[in-house]
């Protein structure tokens, strides 16, 4: 069984923007989004989300 309580100092919990931002990071110009024929990259999408960001807090 694992234990949850315990975690390494190198641990950080994976909200859904570091989620986003490390899928930035390795897969820059991969697909996030596809809508018919428009396509999002994890780097473009990343940014736009960090850009609206402020707008929403």
């Amino acid at each position: 069984m694992i234990d949850t309580k315990t975690s390494s100092p190198n641990d950080s919990p994976l909200t859904p923007m570091r989620f986003l931002q490390r899928s930035a990071e390795v897969f820059p110009n991969k697909d996030a989004i596809v809508y018919g024929a428009r396509r999002c990259s994890y780097l473009e999408f990343a940014q736009a989300a960090e850009e609206l960001a402020p707008a929403i807090r």
